[in-house]
């Protein structure tokens, strides 16, 4: 199931692979004590980052204020008047310090807190009469600091995705997204033929099966990002660069047309 923040990479003979830097903890007892061990790693880190940046000031003033955010275990990203009172009220009575409006903020048109990323202006619809200013508002009123989430570099990395996209595939094409980030979510106007909304293991034999048993979904267009934002940093966006399986002897098929953009590489099929 691909659900937020599971990642796999499968190694075959001879592939190495580096992680970026990773923290984990080996302790006695159950999982919250293996959380208190690993929140201790992290406020060192923080606090060495801080350090480093010039801003351990700062960092001190933040230290043991309690946060809290409406997305996980909550709103998942559908804030709305109704929602938000009860829980700003509840988080003021259980200590909180600063509440966090995350996701969905600025969706005014009901398209998806990750589809309507980059509308940086507040929904017009989510928040009543009072709007977003009132639902702030009221989180000051219950002594309380207002936060609000924030994921620029995603948007712009989307919008050029979005462009490049528009300029080189037809409304309506059936297209193949190569990414582990749900550009294929943003692309409405476009048949999403794949085994999941994006693939990442694109040398699992299991594509091959998939296609075999749907020809109707064998892509016409083929796209893959270049991802300098999240979590696979692919600068080279060629098929050559792909692990073998049937994806790469897709793309490296006689009469394949290439095209390189800023945001990746297109290739269409014969």
């Amino acid at each position: 199931e691909y659900d937020d923040h599971q990642w796999f990479i499968m190694l075959r003979d001879n592939q190495p692979f580096v992680t970026v830097p990773v923290s984990f903890v080996v302790c006695a007892g159950d999982w919250q004590h293996a959380v208190a061990e690993m929140t201790v790693q992290r406020r060192a880190l923080y606090r060495a980052k801080a350090m480093e940046m010039g801003r351990l000031e700062q960092a001190e003033q933040a230290k043991g204020l309690v946060v809290y955010n409406d997305y996980m275990n909550t709103l998942w990203g559908d804030p709305r008047i109704e929602k938000e009172l009860p829980l700003v009220e509840g988080a003021a009575k259980v200590g909180a310090d600063v509440f966090c409006i995350d996701a969905g903020w600025y969706d005014s048109e009901d398209g998806g807190w990750w589809d309507m990323v980059g509308e940086w202006k507040p929904s017009m619809n989510r928040f009543g009469d009072i709007r977003l200013a009132g639902l702030i508002h009221d989180i000051q009123s219950h002594g309380m600091k207002a936060g609000l989430w924030l994921e620029p570099e995603k948007a712009e990395a989307y919008e050029g995705v979005l462009r490049d996209v528009a300029a080189n595939v037809p409304a309506g094409a059936k297209l193949l997204v190569l990414d582990i980030l749900p550009y294929a979510y943003m692309l409405n106007d476009y048949v999403v033929c794949a085994p999941t909304p994006w693939i990442n293991d694109v040398g699992d034999e299991q594509n091959r099966i998939f296609y075999e048993k749907n020809p109707h979904l064998v892509p016409e267009y083929v796209f893959i990002a270049q991802e300098k934002t999240g979590f696979s940093n692919r600068a080279d966006t060629s098929a050559e660069s792909l692990p073998e399986g049937y994806i790469k002897e897709m793309l490296l098929q006689p009469g394949v047309e290439r095209t390189e953009t800023e945001s990746g590489t297109f290739y269409k099929l014969p």
